[in-house]
């Protein structure tokens, strides 16, 4: 909790400058990787990856439930914060992984009252976050936000419509099948990107309007997309295996506190699979980091219980 505790200041004065950056350079810079060229006071410097340390542990120690409602909720507040750049998913995703560990690791069960409130300030959330990035006035009209809601999450829907319609140009085109990217990484939306991955966000996007691709606009990527590149047998073989995989993780995933660790990765990415990667933003570096962060836990804690 202390390392949590210690960046939280920091994290949240770096977010509030990148926050700054993207009002002025427009919602799609954030796309294009603008944030990285940002020069940062020094005492921001590593605080995401401190903070982020610091909840695994603080997740893994699992804590009574007092301290977990928190320490939670200032996390999810500074998700909050970083998703006013633009990416409604960074808040939300977190949102129901929160909920997801709160029902699984002490028993609650989460009522259907709690639910429907959470699906009206995920609609709430999700416009003034639009009306914030367009810049726009936000409407109060509940019909309207509603339908504009439900049409903006659409979008998801007409990935794999137009990774049918456009089959002839991306459908097998890269050097390893799409689904295979989210092991590796993603890259900002660049000409490098284009050249260097194989994004089906990336090369869909570009196919579609490559001006716009170049502005950090996107269309998203989508799972079911990613596995139709390999072909239908495999859309049925990997959803079976997925479902098997789900049902295993959910049985073992409290007795094993490395799995419990792991859950910080794949739960928000599986909340998010509809709408991104199917191996989400980077299993690689990801796993390392929480194989590292367990092995130097359970490091720690030997060495103590041995002297």
């Amino acid at each position: 909790m202390f390392l949590f505790t210690v960046a939280l200041p920091a994290l949240a004065y770096k977010m509030f400058i990148q926050l700054k950056v993207i009002l002025q350079a427009g919602y799609e810079a954030y796309y294009t990787g603008i944030l990285k060229g940002v020069d940062y006071p020094f005492f921001t410097k590593g605080s995401g990856t401190i903070m982020t340390i610091g909840f695994l542990i603080f997740l893994i120690s699992i804590p009574s439930k007092r301290k977990f409602l928190t320490i939670s909720s200032l996390y999810l507040m500074v998700k909050l914060l970083d998703s006013f750049k633009g990416a409604r998913a960074i808040f939300l995703t977190q949102l129901l992984f929160i909920m997801w560990y709160y029902a699984k690791v002490y028993g609650i069960k989460i009522k259907a009252k709690t639910m429907a409130k959470l699906v009206g300030f995920t609609v709430l959330f999700s416009q003034i976050l639009v009306s914030i990035r367009s810049k726009k006035v936000f409407s109060l009209d509940l019909i309207n936000s509603v339908y504009n809601f439900l049409f903006s999450q659409g979008v998801s829907y007409l990935v794999l419509g137009y990774t049918i319609d456009l089959k002839s140009k991306i459908v097998g085109a890269g050097s390893y099948p799409y689904i295979l990217q989210g092991i590796f990484g993603f890259k900002p939306q660049s000409a490098e990107a284009l050249n260097t991955t194989n994004s089906l966000a990336d090369k869909l996007t570009y196919a579609l309007n490559p001006l716009a691709y170049m502005k950090g606009e996107g269309i998203g990527s989508n799972y079911i997309a990613e596995m139709y590149d390999l072909g239908y047998v495999w859309i049925i073989v990997i959803s079976i295996l997925l479902g098997y995989m789900i049902i295993k993780y959910e049985k073992y995933v409290v007795r094993n506190r490395f799995l419990l660790l792991t859950s910080y990765y794949f739960i928000p990415n599986l909340f998010y699979i509809p709408r991104g990667s199917f191996f989400g933003e980077g299993l690689i570096k990801n796993m390392a980091m929480l194989a590292g962060v367990y092995i130097l836990i359970f490091g720690f804690d030997y060495m103590y219980r041995k002297n």
